[in-house]
């Protein structure tokens, strides 16, 4: 009897313990978006699952459970898009857009033409899919043709575009948009300027699925894989990378599900020794970082800009670092040292880091918030001028005008944030807010990844509002219909008291008469 005993338990064990295989799929050229997928994917990987990530950026080191597929970036055409952006901090978006397409475009052949990922696709199978979304609707296939449930992950946060995948109520009364400007949604102007935005999303939405439904019928011919309209609505969940300590607070359909910080490490890693005896030497002032992200290369600003950083630089008592995509930087002060690429999450985990100089991108203001450590905001443009105003109203940041950046606003930003306590003490009560959850963004991520692979897509969390339109789901037809009836009860009516008063005229003539 024991032995039957010892058996069932380890049938069963065998079975709860039993991996899943995982595929990721990010042909995205930002190198900090993977940085926040690699989170997930690593941690599923150290549970045991056997993961596969389709990206450009592979893991330092090789990893059990891990693999790797490469896809290749058009470097000439993502160079020039990134010099663009820098030096333009609100660049033209009808510029932007098209540019950043083709590069994804591109990425995306890049990878259904790649050798390794033609085998996966013919030779394996998987029980999820999980899609890195940027912009890449048209991918949505892959989890067809696996015939697994498919999860997006968001590395941008929450947008309409993400929203109506799930059905994710819009809140546009209460809930400021993205590019919205202003703090204030009291006022009734406010609430119009955020109304005709959130509106403008689905202009933009129908301009993107007119463009992403032509890729998709050639990645995913219709007589064999299901339309793009029906593979938008096969998504089982979307994992955003944010956290309501750090964003306006807004509803959730069960199938949105917050997870912000993904990118951090439950513990830092050990830095590399040049690096950490910069940082250990540094106690009496401290050390200010400056990175302006994975994409943007500082190598590539304009002469004098780099010249107002580092003599600004050059007349600080802290130690800066720097990161700069050459081995050389000429004028380099003594103080400054620079690196190619830096462990960006490591090094504001350590305690001598006084401040960051940064572009306000959404991972590296997470990075900032969850750590405590006050910010110089330079936005360079799309969403990070968004997250800085953000940070600022919040009372940790101070904002520097990049395009017309100029050495006494910088020197003065840098001052007023070492000389004001408030700014530290600030970032700190929000590094608390942040830290405070039951559990970190990795746990949470993989407990509702194993938990859509363990219910086959989770289909009972499934909001039935995404099967509506845009008309339905707004309520637009109903409200037409009910206006069409008062018309009809108004005109009856109408007429009704026409008839009424023509008969009591009629009998009021009549009396007179007689």
């Amino acid at each position: 009897m024991k032995v039957i005993s010892l058996l069932v338990f380890a049938f069963l064990f065998v079975k709860i313990s039993e991996s899943s295989r995982i595929l990721f799929v990010f042909p995205s050229p930002s190198k900090s978006h993977l940085i926040v997928v690699k989170g997930l994917s690593t941690t599923l990987a150290e549970r045991g699952h056997d993961v596969t990530v389709v990206s450009p950026f592979p893991l330092d080191k090789p990893m059990k459970n891990y693999r790797d597929i490469n896809v290749e970036i058009p470097q000439d055409e993502m160079e020039k898009f990134n010099t663009y952006v820098i030096n333009n901090p609100k660049p033209n978006m009808f510029k932007l857009m098209p540019a950043l397409f083709s590069i994804l475009f591109k990425m995306s052949d890049n990878m259904f033409e790649s050798e390794e990922f033609k085998k996966v696709l013919d030779e394996e199978k998987f029980d999820l899919v999980i899609i890195g979304m940027f912009f890449n609707n048209y991918l949505l296939g892959i989890g067809d043709h696996f015939k697994c449930p498919t999860m997006i992950l968001s590395v941008t946060g929450t947008m309409t575009m993400l929203n109506v995948l799930v059905g994710n109520p819009l809140a546009v009364t209460s809930v400021q948009h993205s590019f919205f400007e202003s703090g204030n949604m009291g006022t009734f102007s406010s609430r119009v300027a955020n109304f005709l935005l959130h509106g403008s999303d689905y202009g933009f939405i129908a301009l993107c699925d007119y463009l992403f439904k032509d890729r998709y019928n050639q990645y995913f011919p219709s007589d064999r894989y299901i339309s793009y309209e029906e593979a938008k609505k096969n998504i089982s969940m979307i994992l955003v990378n944010t956290h309501f300590s750090q964003t306006y607070i807004r509803p959730f359909v069960p199938a949105m599900v917050e997870v912000g910080g993904l990118q951090i490490k439950p513990t830092p890693d050990k830095l590399p020794e040049k690096l950490e005896k910069w940082l250990d030497e540094a106690s009496q002032h401290g050390v200010i970082f400056f990175s302006l992200g994975s994409n943007a290369k500082t190598s590539f600003l304009p002469t004098y800009k780099i010249e107002i950083l580092l003599k600004v630089f050059s007349q600080l008592k802290q130690r800066v670092i720097m990161k700069w995509e050459s081995d050389e930087l000429e004028g380099k002060p003594n103080n400054v040292l620079i690196s190619k690429w830096l462990p960006q999450d490591d090094i504001l985990a350590h305690p001598n880091v006084r401040m960051f100089i940064s572009h306000c991108g959404l991972g590296s203001v997470v990075e900032a918030r969850y750590h405590g450590v006050p910010v110089v905001s330079m936005p360079l443009g799309i969403d990070q001028i968004k997250n800085a105003e953000n940070i600022v109203n919040e009372g940790w940041s101070v904002k520097v005008d990049f395009k017309n950046l100029n050495e006494k606003d910088l020197f003065d930003a840098i001052k007023e944030i070492l000389n004001d306590p408030r700014y530290n003490s600030k970032a700190k009560t929000l590094s608390v807010l942040y830290r405070d959850r039951p559990t970190s963004a990795r746990e949470i991520a993989s407990y509702w990844v194993e938990y859509v692979i363990r219910h086959r897509g989770a289909p009972h969390i499934r909001y039935p509002g995404t099967d509506l339109n845009f008309w339905q789901y707004n309520s637009i037809d109903v409200i037409l219909f009910l206006l069409i009836i008062a018309y009809v009860l108004f005109k009856i009516f109408i007429v009704v008291m026409k008839m009424l008063m023509s008969k009591i005229f009629k009998q009021k003539k009549k009396s007179k008469t007689n």
